[in-house]
């Protein structure tokens, strides 16, 4: 249409030119005006389609003047032009040649793109239908209005020389301010078909081609061939570009790229396009991360079938090569691509240097793809390769890996699978769509993972993790994020003294910007300690991350069928029960977790020692508020409490620390008749302990301050009993009305100091222990470290007698615990003590001093002498001691004295037969295991004055003792007649050693086998030793059948 239009303004210029001729230039007004202005006008609006104005026209015989020329037609465009300027010449016209065509501030803007002619082409004459010598624009400009940009050009200039070899030289300002400089300079030629060479192009002052780029165009078409480069593209190049051309460029922040010298080449031909991309290297910068990308290279090309063809290739930081190749045609796109990854470490320490040392591996990925509207197929695998020479202290290598990746369907309903193999055994497996995912995670041992890291990366303990499983479910949400279930499961589990299996975790999650939430989190699975015991546990949680706190909410932790037994086998429990709920709570940035849980205690059976109980009708009630810190290993409780209902309340509060554990609180009990009948009683009637019987009654309280640290420990506090009632009818001990503060100072190392004290005072109503009897006491108490003083006691009356109890001294020393004192007794009336302890008769009385006694090392101990007045004579015991008195198999030492024992007194009062005689002896180094004798000696005889008889019953027990068995003697001819014999003198010295019993006689002097000497005169009765030592068992049995019938 534009050459049209061009040809026939020069038919009407020649055809002006000719009138002018002929009719003189008298005319060229009304030619002009009248014939050339309309006919251009019409020539013009039916060319472009538009309305066309113009203000002025001047002609002359070599010049046509257009003076502010607009052609518009609203749709489209609006062109506006100050001046046309045409010099011609009716010769030139002849030739159908222009002289000058110059257009000064032309300004042309275009509502889009122009939309292709609607007739037929007929391609490109073969030469130019008119020869212009020189077109010229001046401030020029144009612009282009898309749907929401605007293109400008501005200041243009252009000089365009000829038409059959056009030279030109174009100059412009692209975009507003501030405008990207622009200049273009070629030549052309016009033989055939037209072609044109561009062989300057400066863009922004930087010249762009590498080589001319050349356009051909003929009547099959256009031909264009060249290449273009840039030294350098950048960030900042590409905003300046977007900011001129008003393109939108969103760029993260951070973000920065540079490009050396990128180019393009072009091959356009009548047949195809070739289109080539290279770019030998390129920086990637992402918040001080840099990635470099290097002979990366794009060829497409258009074949004769209208298809599309492409291979490219690209290497990212020396390590991933990669190529690829791509088919387009009719709709559908296809290819196959290939990654050799050398060093993956190399590769991404490039993000984080950390990384280049705990990653290695390397691996071939590749695959190929096809897509069209209606379907899409991507496959891929990865192989890994090991890579060499690398040290141990990766944290994965990824060489033992394959991976396998599929997506399949319509790209709306696309279907998606992925499998993971470890040295080609299944381990991790998904299929789903691109929203739902099912995940499947094959059973392993983690100690099969140890090929995928460095060497003690995985703890000893993980690798006897066995039999690790699971599946579950993966989303991604509508509003955002990924949400989905869980289920994992292990066989067994090991470390050192403990044992786990049948473990199991499951749940829900879902994670958004906002935070990630675990929900219905169940979890279990069966310990066992074997050196301390076995259980189940389980619990049930949900768990909620945000960006600045963590919470967890426990509904229960629950700990059944605990079973645990101590090292001995002495102590132990079952059927125990442990419940535990409430909150976790942890601020992002902190190390420290804040507590608020509560829960439940509950055991079945008991066993310590001799005692068993079955409280599996009890529980505890526990309660922890408080802030734990992992990093600093330190716990601060604000509130730590242990209630078990109708016995007892512990609350406590303080600060645990590696280097210091403080803790103050408060116990107070319930009644304590409640509490003994309820927890103590059966258990103590079941072990048939010989507090079964106990009656208690009152309260106990107790306020405590712990203190531990490297240097020692100390415990500062005191005890309150309040009416506290206390009897034991089998051992006859009664304590009623007990009240006061008993003060409590005790240290391992030198944490108090040494001046502290505390004062107490107990107070009580009553105190009766068998025949000791004491009324309305008082106590004042005194502590200090380690050591607890009563300086006074009421005095206690005893069988008639007095006991005096002063100076009480309790310690813990380095050895142990101590006790020392000062006990005496007066006038004790032994008769009356006898009675009220229901032994045997007793006359005389008791005085005792027994100094100081002290307990230290396991032994009480007294400096004292107990002397009693009976069977006529006096007894003296010393050095009396009670080794391990709190043991089943304590002992008792001591030294008995003697003297003038009435033999007569004795006898009767023990029914072991009546004798007559004074009695004097000694027994030494008496040792009594219990009651029963494990070693002394002995020596005991009667006076040679004074009456000496012995009864028949006497005589047979003496035998008994001495030989086993009765003397027949005292059974035939006349002695059978006679009750009481005559003796000379009875002797014993006897000694035990374990169980060896020696037993001789010194009745008769210079020899060791008379017991019993009987007198000068007939019947004469001698009890005669044994010739050999026996077994003390022995003796016990003898001891046994003796006769206890009277006289």
């Amino acid at each position: 249409m534009t050459l049209l239009f061009l040809r026939h303004l020069l038919g009407l210029l020649l055809t002006l030119s000719v009138a002018q001729s002929v009719a003189g230039w008298k005319l060229t007004d009304y030619l002009a005006g009248h014939v050339l202005r309309p006919a251009l006008i019409r020539l013009a609006e039916y060319a472009l389609d538009g309305e066309v104005r113009l203000a002025r026209m001047e002609l002359s015989s070599s010049r046509l003047t257009i003076a502010e020329l607009a052609i518009t037609r609203p749709e489209a465009f609006t062109i506006d032009v100050a001046e046309v300027d045409i010099r011609f010449s009716l010769a030139g016209l002849l030739l159908w040649r222009i002289d000058a065509v110059r257009l000064h501030q032309p300004r042309v803007e275009l509502a889009g793109l122009l939309p292709p002619a609607n007739e037929d082409s007929s391609g490109f004459p073969a030469s130019p239908p008119f020869e212009i010598a020189l077109l010229r624009i001046s401030d020029g400009a144009l612009a282009v209005n898309l749907e929401d940009q605007r293109w400008e050009l501005g200041d243009l200039h252009l000089d365009l020389q000829g038409t059959h070899r056009p030279r030109f030289e174009a100059r412009a300002r692209l975009g507003g301010e501030p405008a990207l400089p622009l200049l273009l300079a070629g030549e052309g030629s016009w033989e055939k078909h037209p072609a044109l060479t561009i062989s300057r192009f400066e863009w922004d002052g930087t010249s762009l081609l590498e080589a001319p780029l050349r356009f051909q165009f003929d009547s099959a078409g256009a031909s264009i061939a060249g290449r273009a480069r840039l030294p350098r593209l950048s960030r900042a190049v590409l905003e300046r570009v977007a900011t001129t051309l008003a393109l939108p460029l969103n760029l993260p922040d951070g973000f920065d790229f540079t490009a050396t010298n990128p180019e393009l080449a072009i091959a356009l031909q009548p047949g195809g396009l070739q289109v080539h991309v290279a770019i030998p290297a390129a920086d990637l910068h992402q918040d001080g991360q840099k990635l470099t990308f290097e002979a990366f290279s794009l060829t497409l090309r258009r074949q004769e079938d209208r298809s599309w063809q492409g291979e490219g290739r690209l290497t990212l930081e020396q390590q991933a090569h990669t190529t690829f190749t791509a088919r387009y045609d009719a709709g559908a796109l296809s290819g196959d691509f290939d990654c050799i990854l050398t060093d993956s470490g190399a590769l991404l320490g490039r993000f984080d240097p950390k990384l280049r040392r705990q990653v290695i591996g390397g691996g071939v990925l590749d695959g190929k793809f096809s897509w069209s509207r209606e379907d899409l197929s991507v496959q891929a695998s990865f192989t890994g390769r090991p890579v060499t020479g690398l040290d141990d202290a990766y944290l994965l290598d990824i060489a033992p890996l394959q991976l396998w990746l599929s997506l399949q369907g319509p790209p709306d309903r696309l279907k998606s699978e992925a499998r993971l193999l470890l040295d080609k055994r299944p381990l991790f497996s998904l299929a789903g769509t691109l929203r739902h995912w099912r995940w499947r995670l094959e059973p392993f041992a983690v100690a099969d993972l140890a090929r995928l890291t460095g060497a003690g990366r995985i703890p000893e303990s993980l690798r006897k993790l066995y039999g690790v499983a699971g599946d579950g479910e993966l989303s991604l949400n509508p509003e955002g994020g990924v949400s989905g279930l869980f289920d994992l499961k292990a066989t067994a589990f090991a470390v050192t003294g403990l044992e786990a299996e049948a473990l199991f975790a499951s749940g829900e999650f879902r994670h958004n910007p906002a935070g990630t939430d675990i929900r219905d989190l169940r979890f279990a699975g069966r310990l066992r300690a074997p050196e301390f015991g076995s259980g189940r546990l389980s619990g049930i949680a949900a768990i909620h991350l945000e960006p600045k706190q963590t919470r967890v909410r426990l509904t229960s932790l629950e700990g059944d069928a605990l079973e645990l037994l101590s090292a001995d086998g002495l102590s132990g429990l079952s059927g125990g029960k442990a419940r535990v709920r409430g909150e976790i709570r942890h601020q992002k940035g902190e190390s420290a977790v804040d507590l608020d849980l509560d829960g439940n205690l509950s055991v079945g059976e008991v066993l310590h020692g001799a005692f068993y109980a079955n409280l599996s009708a009890h529980q505890a009630e526990l309660k922890l508020a408080g802030r734990a810190d992992w990093a600093a290993n330190t716990l601060e409780a604000r509130e730590l409490s242990l209630r078990i209902p109708e016995l007892a309340r512990v609350q406590l509060a303080g600060l645990v620390t590696p280097e210091l554990q403080e803790l103050h609180g408060t116990l107070e009990s319930a009644p304590l008749a409640t509490a003994f009948e309820r927890y103590l009683r059966a258990p103590l009637t079941e072990s048939g302990s010989p507090f079964k019987e106990l009656v208690l009654d009152g309260h106990l309280g107790a306020g405590l301050l712990l203190r531990r640290t490297p240097e020692g420990f100390s415990l500062a506090g005191h005890l309150e009993p309040r009416a506290l009632a206390l009897s034991l009818p089998e051992s006859k001990l009664e304590i009623a009305g007990l009240n006061g503060r008993i003060p409590l100072l005790y240290q391992q190392g030198a944490l108090l100091p040494e001046a502290e004290t505390r004062s107490g005072q107990l107070d009580f109503d009553r105190f009766d222990s068998g025949p000791l009897h004491m009324e309305q006491g008082a106590l004042p108490l005194h502590a200090t470290p380690n050591r607890l003083t009563v300086t006074t006691f009421p005095q206690g009356e005893l069988a008639g007698g007095r006991m005096h109890l002063a100076d009480l001294r309790a310690a813990f020393e380095a050895s142990g615990p101590a006790l020392a004192t000062r006990i005496r007794f007066e006038g004790i009336d032994l008769a009356q003590l006898s009675r009220e302890l229901d032994w045997a008769p007793l006359s005389g009385r008791l005085n005792a001093d027994l100094g100081e006694i002290r307990y230290a090392d396991k032994t009480l101990s007294s400096a004292g002498t107990i002397h009693a007045e009976l069977f006529g004579g006096t007894l003296d015991i010393e050095k009396i001691s009670l080794r391990d008195p709190f043991s089943r198999y304590r002992t008792i030492h001591g030294d008995i004295a003697f003297s003038g024992i009435d033999l007569q007194q004795l006898t009767q009062t023990f029914e072991f037969g009546e004798m007559n005689g004074i009695l004097d002896g000694h027994i030494r180094d008496l040792r009594l295991f219990g009651t029963t004798p494990s070693h002394f000696s002995a020596e005991l005889s009667t006076r040679e004055d004074g009456r000496r008889n012995i009864s028949v019953k006497a005589l047979k027990n003496l035998s008994i003792l001495s030989q086993g068995a009765l003397a027949e003697a005292l059974s035939q001819g006349i002695y059978r007649f006679i009750d009481f014999y005559r003796y000379q003198k009875l002797g014993i010295d006897c000694t035990l050693n374990n169980d060896s019993f020696r037993l001789r006689g010194t009745a008769r002097e210079g020899e060791e086998s008379y017991l019993v000497y009987g007198g000068l005169l007939p019947p004469k009765i001698d009890i005669i030793a044994p010739e050999r030592a026996i077994s003390f068992k022995e003796m016990l049995k003898r001891m046994s059948r003796l006769d206890r019938t009277a006289r």
